[in-house]
């Protein structure tokens, strides 16, 4: 039996109703993908060159800033300066501060403190745990680190609180 495309569109629309157009649609694209697939477009591919050509300057430090212990605090963690006598011929007391509170970490049920050393490197405490200056944490809340040093407890804020208007 001969079969002419009339009769194989007949059977189609026959047995695939309404769907018919896009059975045909499904069967050209496969095979237009399965022929493309088999095909080489470009035998010579050029690999890349993983060899890098660029290279970075090299890092250099900086020499660690000193800042008076008073301006520090208060520019860095929201404390007001203090009132000190000072004389008119003293020099302005400086401190090299080997560690800045830069956050908190909630860790379920442990709040840790982040801090960054002199070093350039991080480092996570908690409750209990010494600070480079010698200084112990006694409490860590979201933003907050309170510390005690020389008998003196001291809270320090990322944040300054905002103010009532």
């Amino acid at each position: 039996m001969k079969w002419s495309v009339d009769d194989v569109r007949a059977r189609v629309e026959q047995y695939a109703g309404a769907y018919a157009t896009h059975g045909v649609a499904l069967v050209v694209f496969a095979a237009l993908g399965v022929g493309l697939g088999f095909l080489r477009i470009n035998n010579s591919t050029q690999t890349p060159d993983l060899v890098e050509k660029w290279a970075m300057p090299p890092i250099q430090r900086a020499e660690p800033i000193t800042y008076p212990a008073e301006d520090f605090a208060a520019a860095f963690w929201a404390e007001q300066p203090r009132a000190t006598k000072k004389k008119a011929d003293a020099q302005p007391v400086k401190k090299v501060i080997p560690w800045l509170f830069v956050g908190t970490v909630d860790q379920g049920k442990t709040m840790r403190a982040v801090i960054a050393l002199d070093t350039g490197k991080l480092q996570r405490l908690q409750v209990g745990d010494t600070l480079p200056d010698g200084a112990t944490i006694s409490s860590i809340a979201s933003g907050q680190l309170t510390f005690e040093r020389d008998g003196s407890a001291r809270s320090i804020r990322l944040f300054a609180e905002k103010k009532a208007e």
